[in-house]
């Protein structure tokens, strides 16, 4: 179909026409959703500037707080579980000194029970100790004031020797030398002898064997056991048939183990004196009963100083009645 050229010219009107109205329209309805994107866009931003992003750093920081306390109290359950432990390894040792110190009381107690009177003994000597520390005066001289062991009579009270150090040293080994042959006499005699040479400890503890028949069922059987009979106080002086040197006084201070430990055990005293001068013996017994604070020694006799025969026998028959009353096989 031809058109004239009058209708084409009318057709390019209407479209130039068209695209003038339409064209401003498409603009502002495009400027307007740009501008309206833009807003929104700005409000987004602004929202989460100012809201979201604060939660966030909220959210973040409570998180972190939360993984802290879990690791306080995790760090606080090691602790705890560390402190437990020791606790226990400490009840442990706790547990394990009880048996040891029940282990040794229990050993102690059996020793105890086979050595009797060992507890007293243990006692006495403390006590003697104690008793000499407290009468112990110190002396700024470099001698040794010894009035019960150098050759003083017992008339003359007033009387002192002084001796050197060295003189007490030499006495001392001449006393310990005595005591080990009275008690080797003692041992022959039939007794059983512990000797003691330290501070607080009796010169001789003395026992004696005591057999037991027992009738049981006809058997007749026998029991060995060994029971104290005495203790001993040992003394040797150098006495002569001379005036002022024919006696000796041996005074409570110088017997005090001996004195504590008879009265604990309730057993008697034996005082055994040996005269260098000549070899007599000399023996006294003091009941327990007597060793109270009314008894402050004993005077050595005149025979053991003299010569003659006849106090010798005397001295001889003293000697060994004293030991027989105590159980010698004399």
């Amino acid at each position: 179909m031809a058109y004239d050229a009058s209708v084409i010219q009318l057709l390019e009107e209407n479209k130039i026409k068209k695209a003038t109205i339409i064209t401003p329209t498409l603009d502002s309805f495009t400027e307007k959703i740009t501008h309206n994107i833009a807003d929104k866009l700005e409000n987004f931003e602004t929202n989460l500037k100012d809201t979201v992003i604060p939660q966030m750093e909220k959210i973040t920081q409570n998180q972190q707080e939360t993984q802290d306390k879990l690791d306080y109290f995790d760090e606080k359950e090691e602790n705890r579980d560390q402190h437990q432990n020791k606790q226990a390894e400490k009840i442990d040792q706790l547990i394990e000194i009880q048996q040891k110190q029940s282990d040794i009381l229990k050993t102690i107690k059996e020793w105890f029970a086979q050595n009797p009177n060992q507890y007293e003994i243990l006692l006495s000597r403390t006590e003697a100790i104690n008793t000499q520390n407290k009468k112990i005066i110190p002396d700024s001289n470099d001698n040794i004031r010894n009035i019960p062991d150098d050759d003083i009579s017992a008339n003359d009270s007033n009387t002192e020797t002084m001796l050197t150090r060295q003189d007490g040293i030499a006495n001392r080994v001449i006393g310990h030398k005595k005591q080990e042959e009275m008690a080797q006499y003692l041992r022959d005699v039939g007794f059983e002898i512990t000797d003691g040479h330290g501070a607080g400890q009796p010169d001789f503890i003395i026992k004696k064997k005591r057999i037991t028949y027992h009738d049981v069922d006809g058997t007749g059987e026998e029991e060995n056991t060994t029971e104290i009979v005495a203790v001993g106080s040992n003394k040797s002086f150098t006495l002569k048939d001379q005036p002022k040197r024919k006696q000796r006084r041996i005074s409570d201070d110088y017997c005090m183990p001996e004195i504590i430990l008879a009265k604990k055990l309730h057993i008697p005293m034996i005082i055994l004196v040996t005269n260098r001068n000549n070899g007599r013996r000399w023996a006294a017994k003091i009941p327990y009963e007597q060793l109270n604070d009314r008894w402050s020694g004993v005077t050595t006799p005149v025979m053991i100083a003299q010569d003659d025969d006849d106090s010798k026998q005397i001295a001889k028959e003293e000697f060994l009645s004293v030991l027989a009353s105590i159980g010698a096989n004399v």
